[in-house]
């Protein structure tokens, strides 16, 4: 990779983490607007919802850094009653939005524009979803993140996170999470980096 290139993503990456909310959103709409993300359009096959599927138990998801609606609309529609996704950017919230109503599922998935560490909750859910996602979030700011948002989990509700390379380059956020919390379920293929863990405070 070139020098030019490695400088751009490391500053990308530090304004997606640190940057104000207003400078994340244009960085997102941009990326969102120019087909940065659409390989996320269709992802049926991902290991993330049997996850889902498994523990919903028919009730209401979060998903934090929903982006154009994947997990909304992938996953099977009975197996939730209410789908909450939050995004900083509000062309992925369109995207997801549209595609909510073009499979009828508008009446149970809501979308909500919003920084994923200012987000506040009004009701508890079975899951709180980080899909790829938590690792935008400051390094010193996750735990307190998943701390605070615990409150909002219902009594046998489950954070789920997936992480792309949870094996390697984000491997610190899964001894966090395994030093922290009480990990219910972890899966990692042998295939590929991914790691997605189910835990609970």
């Amino acid at each position: 990779m070139a020098t030019s290139t490695r400088l751009r993503n490391a500053v990308r990456g530090l304004l997606q983490s640190y940057a104000p909310a207003a400078v994340k959103s244009r960085l997102w709409n941009a990326e969102f607007a120019h087909g940065k993300w659409a390989c996320l359009d269709s992802t049926p096959d991902d290991c993330i919802y049997g996850f889902l599927e498994k523990y919903a138990n028919r009730g209401s998801i979060l998903d934090l850094g929903c982006g154009s609606g994947s997990t909304g609309n992938e996953m099977a529609a009975e197996s939730y009653a209410h789908y909450t996704g939050v995004d900083i950017s509000d062309v992925a919230l369109g995207m997801a939005r549209t595609r909510s109503e073009e499979n009828g599922r508008s009446g149970k998935n809501r979308f909500y524009q919003s920084d994923l560490a200012g987000y506040a909750p009004e009701q508890k859910f079975n899951i709180i979803l980080y899909r790829d996602s938590i690792y935008y979030l400051p390094q010193a700011d996750i735990q307190p993140a998943l701390e605070r948002f615990s409150r909002f989990l219902t009594p046998s509700g489950v954070f789920i996170v997936r992480l792309w390379d949870g094996r390697e380059k984000h491997r610190n956020i899964v001894q966090m999470i395994e030093s922290n919390f009480h990990v219910v379920e972890q899966f990692a293929p042998a295939e590929s980096k991914t790691v997605v863990v189910v835990f609970r405070l």
